[in-house]
């Protein structure tokens, strides 16, 4: 939800502010389509998973695909027979907070990618 980003307390300047547009943009849209502003942030909770996988409370061995047809869902995944992925339903949000805010923290290097650190 809008409140719960809030909540990351994302310092201000350029990022934050792509953040905050891009999150307004998918909160105005699923609001539009569902009735409720909420966002889906599959890859950084998935590599937050592998991180951490304490962080989630709450997950399902399900069968997922991709809709394809045209219309609201394009893109979105639906439910299939079979056990094909795990879905992280719920997590940890104070728990997902700290570890983004101790990623945030890192300094990176370009020797930390191999190649020279001037």
């Amino acid at each position: 939800s809008p409140e719960e980003v809030d909540a990351f307390h994302i310092p201000s300047g350029p990022a934050a502010e792509l953040f905050h547009a891009l999150q307004d943009f998918v909160f105005r849209r699923t609001e539009h389509i569902y009735g409720t502003p909420f966002a889906v942030h599959p890859d950084p909770i998935a590599m937050a998973y592998a991180i951490q996988p304490g962080l989630v409370t709450e997950r399902r061995i399900t069968g997922l695909a991709m809709e394809l047809n045209a219309g609201k869902l394009r893109g979105a995944s639906v439910r299939t027979e079979g056990e094909n992925v795990t879905a992280i339903m719920d997590i940890d949000v104070g728990a997902y907070a700290k570890l983004l805010r101790r990623i945030g923290s890192l300094q990176v290097t370009r020797s930390a990618f191999g190649g020279s650190s001037g």
